[in-house]
């Protein structure tokens, strides 16, 4: 049952454990594991939530922002990803959450020059941690590649 409050859990601050598939779609199991903080806070009266991302990524700071924002006409979310990698805002994903808190949004991402299926899970949520993960469809194995997870860990204020 989607509505505004879905994404009330993740208000405050995280520390988030990252880890990331070194190469994508290639049936590479090399994963990179660093730390983030993360600080998120609701706008427009509930209906949106920004988040603010801070780590290193190979030495270098690396900085991201996602706005997640509720439609109530369509009850879904969309999100939306901005990070000093690319400087441009990446196209949305758009899903919703069930009765049992796991949410699932879909959409597409320009990876390798080509549109790629892409996938957010939202899942394991309680007030004190939830697990996100990122995946792109794979067509040749005709299956999903998780290459991102992230272990949100609340932070004591």
């Amino acid at each position: 049952m989607t509505n505004k409050s879905d994404f009330d859990f993740l208000i405050g601050n995280w520390r988030v454990i990252n880890k990331r598939l070194k190469e994508r779609l290639v049936e590479n199991n090399d994963w990179e594991e660093f730390e983030a903080s993360l600080k998120v806070w609701k706008i427009l009266d509930g209906f949106a939530n920004v988040d603010e991302y801070k780590t290193e990524i190979n030495g270098k700071p690396f900085y991201a922002s996602t706005t997640r924002v509720f439609n109530p006409t369509k009850n879904e979310w969309s999100i939306f990803w901005l990070d000093t990698s690319s400087y441009e805002l990446l196209p949305q994903v758009k899903g919703t959450f069930n009765e049992n808190g796991y949410g699932e949004f879909y959409g597409e991402e320009l990876f390798n020059g080509k549109m790629t299926m892409l996938r957010f899970e939202w899942k394991s949520i309680n007030n004190n941690s939830a697990h996100w993960n990122q995946a792109y469809f794979d067509e040749a194995n005709n299956e999903w590649e998780i290459n991102w997870t992230m272990q949100f860990i609340r932070k004591e204020n």
